[in-house]
């Protein structure tokens, strides 16, 4: 069973070109709708990103997307905390040397097995932090700002990924895919 959703931020919002400083974002379509059904179904949510906290965080104020156990995602993991975290870990903790942005997710809200996540992201190096960290679900998203031609490509043809044309269909993914086992790895 899915507890955590760690998702891409670039899968959820894009960057406004013509926001003065702070950055400024705007949430992409059907992103704050799945959040808010992920959050529904009591699957906590982490948005992780490679973006500095001084930048991160402006973006989700202007989207009015605060981060909290009680907000509207309960936790932001930028390069800081997951540094922070990896730092941190035992030395025999896998998922945090393996992907530590995943371990800082799963540290924040209180999940500690890794097949009980799932990661979505818009990105190559996003999924690819699923999968070294054992995420029991993963998806590819392919409305993300810096989901280009060559890397939605590679997004498909990963093993074990779903592929979503939206963020808006992570829900509906949830709902219909298996039960996650330990170990068990999703078809394509």
């Amino acid at each position: 069973m899915i507890r955590l959703a760690v998702l891409g931020m670039v899968g959820t919002s894009t960057t406004d070109p013509d926001s003065a400083e702070p950055p400024r974002a705007h949430a992409l379509p059907g992103a704050a709708d799945a959040i808010t059904r992920l959050r529904s179904a009591g699957i906590a949510v982490a948005l992780m990103t490679d973006l500095p906290a001084d930048v991160a965080e402006p973006m989700l104020d202007s989207l009015r997307w605060n981060v909290s156990p009680e907000g509207f995602v309960d936790a932001l993991i930028t390069p800081e905390v997951a540094s922070a975290i990896e730092e941190a870990a035992a030395p025999d903790d896998p998922v945090a040397a393996a992907a530590p942005e995943v371990a800082a997710a799963m540290a924040q809200t209180l999940v500690d097995d890794p097949h009980e996540v799932l990661v979505a992201g818009a990105t190559v190096p996003e999924v690819r932090a699923g999968q070294a960290a054992g995420a029991g679900l993963l998806a590819g998203v392919l409305t993300g700002d810096e989901t280009q031609d060559s890397e939605g490509e590679e997004l498909r043809v990963a093993p074990g990924v779903h592929i979503l044309d939206s963020i808006a269909e992570l829900p509906d993914l949830l709902s219909t895919a298996p039960e996650i086992a330990p170990g068990h790895t999703p078809e394509a």
